[in-house]
């Protein structure tokens, strides 16, 4: 759920709208994240006298709507207090979370008015009814990580998967999920499970599939921020990105600067999953040396 601009049957005290004037209604939520949980503090405030005084007598109530599209948790949290706290077990919440806060009716008012009304409204009365919205503040989001995350690792943003079209080309990658895809034409993925069963090869395997599926997800992110922040907003739900703009920050590269990749994008793909390069060409070497 994310509120945007709206046209509501009342006024609504908002940041896009000058229904009610005058006055503010802000709010903090501070996230901590324990091993099973999501602790939430909230803070409400406002100098709107009718709205304190509605909640003062209960007719309205502090809310934050939380919402998670990746695990379809969707709840509100309500108080009549300035200062409230509530849970979210970590199993309910996984990667983006959006968070909308309001002050919302807790009863149907018939004869609803504020002091701090646009003049257009002065002096008229409007019909509210229980749950409807009288202020809102700005959106917000956070990203739900789990403490113990096997994504964090970069090679396991990856997963291997066969190209069923056609005229599939040798290696392909699919970002467009949590995990990149890279996809193989029928032939080249028959032979990658088989390889795949020597232990010994995994670190060749990863530079033949792994650092060009990388090599192109950081060209492709390295031209996106050159587009500017629009560009890259479009990965940053997902989590292969999140873990990269990790990755990159450990080794001093900020993904959201272009001028921040000073180095080619293959030594950058070496970097991140520790030199294979380097191991694959001494698997092979003790495999002729075997022969």
């Amino acid at each position: 759920m994310r509120i945007r601009y709206r046209q509501y049957p009342h006024p609504v005290l908002s940041h896009f709208s000058d229904d009610i004037v005058g006055c503010m209604f802000e709010t903090e939520l501070d996230i901590d994240a324990a091993k099973s949980i999501y602790k939430f503090k909230a803070c409400c405030r406002t100098d709107n006298k009718d709205f304190m005084d509605l909640i003062k007598d209960r007719k309205a109530c502090f809310a934050f709507h939380i919402e998670c599209a990746a695990t379809r948790f969707r709840k509100i949290f309500t108080s009549f207090q300035e200062e409230f706290s509530f849970i979210i077990s970590a199993d309910e919440l996984d990667g983006r979370v959006e968070i909308c806060s309001f002050i919302l009716a807790t009863e149907d008012i018939a004869d609803y008015r504020n002091n701090n009304f646009h003049h257009d409204y002065k002096g008229i009365l409007f019909k509210v009814k229980k749950g409807d919205i009288l202020a809102v503040d700005r959106d917000r989001i956070f990203f739900a990580e789990k403490e113990v995350d096997p994504l964090k690792k970069i090679p396991s943003i990856f997963t291997v998967a066969p190209n069923e079209n056609q005229d599939a080309p040798p290696i392909d990658i699919d970002a467009t999920n949590n995990r990149v895809v890279i996809l193989l034409s029928k032939e080249n993925f028959d032979r990658f499970k088989n390889l795949q069963l020597d232990q010994g090869l995994h670190s060749t395997l990863a530079s033949l599939l792994v650092i060009p599926a990388l090599i192109s997800l950081l060209e492709m992110v390295k031209e996106s921020v050159r587009e500017g922040s629009t560009g890259v907003s479009e990965y940053e739900e997902l989590r292969w990105f999140r873990v990269l703009v990790n990755k990159l920050k450990d080794i001093g590269i900020d993904i959201y600067n272009y001028n921040s990749f000073t180095d080619s994008t293959i030594k950058i793909a070496q970097e991140l999953i520790g030199n294979p390069l380097t191991s694959s060409l001494k698997n092979l070497e003790g495999y002729i040396y075997e022969d």
